[in-house]
């Protein structure tokens, strides 16, 4: 996101981008395309910048992030747009503390993983103040491929990034009963992949399917992707967004239990799509059963 930001910030003549991340070293592609560290840190950008954008892991770390910005000699009406997969309780909270201290907040949860991040091809959820979306649209457009606006509350974003985010692991969770199925049945994974790219062409499924079909879940620093930790404290978040809306979601707990089953066996540091592993083996299948 921040190359793609850099990159679209140098093009149109503007000053460059300022980051920071908690490990220095992780800037170096980005400040490799001319953007400015700033090592010692959040506190500093809210002197020096107007708009700043956060992407972190979970719920703590941003509540310890908003703490920074808020207690900063921060810049007149600075706008924060968050990016985290976070509980929407809490992006309500940092709302409301950020706004009492005077920063415009925003939310803009991402649909997509670092591979995708780097192509342009994120999706954002979006919302805050209308005349606030319109001054950031063009930062957004310049990190997603699209961006989907669900109002005025900014808390509202990150419950569509729940949502989406079940959809798509629901769709892991389909992939996976419907390649063990096949196999059970004397067909191939790659028959499965075949129904999938002719009847549903669409990255997730696509993406995750080939994954699944290829026993391709490795997370390196050269290869993208999304942790089965991850999935699980993304999952505690649905689980409880659905148990606060009386809403059931029976699929949701069969995910949870293999990504579960994953964390039991070591492997919560394989990609999510990895579940599929677990639901081999309860059909009596072996992760790198012929393909």
């Amino acid at each position: 996101m921040a190359q793609n930001l850099q990159k679209y910030l140098a093009a149109d003549n503007r000053p460059p981008l300022r980051v920071w991340n908690r490990t220095l070293s992780k800037c170096q592609s980005i400040v490799d395309l001319g953007a400015i560290l700033e090592s010692d840190g959040p506190a500093v950008l809210a002197q020096r910048c107007d708009i700043i954008f956060s992407m972190v892991f979970d719920d703590d770390a941003l509540r310890a992030l908003v703490d920074v910005i808020v207690g900063a000699n921060k810049r007149p009406n600075l706008m924060f747009i968050d990016c985290s997969t976070v509980y929407p309780t809490t992006t309500k909270e940092c709302a409301e503390k950020m706004k009492a201290n005077g920063v415009r907040y925003l939310s803009c949860p991402m649909f997509g993983r670092p591979d995708a991040a780097l192509a342009k091809m994120l999706v954002g959820s979006l919302a805050g103040a209308p005349a606030d979306k319109v001054e950031v649209r063009p930062y957004l457009d310049a990190m997603t491929r699209g961006v989907i606006d669900v109002g005025n509350e900014p808390h509202m974003a990150n419950a569509e990034k729940l949502v989406g985010n079940f959809i798509i692991l629901s769709a892991i969770e389909v992939l996976a009963e419907a390649q063990t199925l096949a196999e059970k049945a004397g067909l191939s994974r790659q028959n499965v992949m075949d129904f999938v790219d002719t009847m549903l062409p669409v990255p997730v499924f696509q993406g995750y399917g080939s994954r699944m079909a290829n026993d391709d879940f490795q997370i390196t620093d050269t290869k993208a992707g999304f942790p089965v930790r991850g999935g699980l404290k993304d999952a505690t978040y649905m689980k409880r967004l659905a148990t606060e809306a009386d809403a059931k979601l029976p699929i949701l707990d069969v995910a949870i239990n293999h990504m579960q089953k994953q964390k039991e066996n070591g492997r919560d540091e394989l990609d999510w799509g990895s579940l599929v592993l677990s639901v081999r083996e309860e059909s009596g299948l072996s992760g790198d059963a012929p393909k």
